[in-house]
């Protein structure tokens, strides 16, 4: 779908949206590979590979105003960027529950303090 999506040369709703469920599903799956998968890796391990692909991103010149996506290059790093941010979501809830031992709830309650500050920053 991804593919369709960058070939397609314009803005189509359905397709997108179906991307964004798409790549919602298989961020989620890749964070529990890096964070559970061989060895059961750390879920620091999957906070890192955001970081990365927006280095990339940035190194390239690409543009991150998404609205201006002026080449399929800058198409394709906004959707790795989107599969990868699917991954930290994942990852930055799963270390301080399971890693740091808060237990589901207590990690819920200190994302969901931190998540305004990050907003209002």
């Amino acid at each position: 779908m991804a593919v369709a999506q960058v070939r397609a040369g314009r803005f189509h709703s359905a397709l997108y949206w179906s991307v964004i469920l798409g790549i919602s599903m298989v961020g989620t799956e890749i964070s529990d590979f890096l964070n559970r998968g061989f060895g059961h890796g750390s879920a620091a391990d999957g906070i890192g590979l955001p970081a990365m692909v927006f280095v990339v991103w940035w190194r390239t010149g690409q543009s991150f105003d998404v609205e201006r996506l002026a080449s399929r290059q800058g198409e394709i790093l906004y959707w790795i960027a989107i599969l990868v941010s699917n991954t930290l979501g994942t990852s930055s809830g799963d270390w301080p529950a399971d890693d740091a031992g808060l237990g589901f709830r207590n990690a819920f309650l200190v994302i969901s303090a931190i998540m305004p500050l990050i907003v209002a920053a």
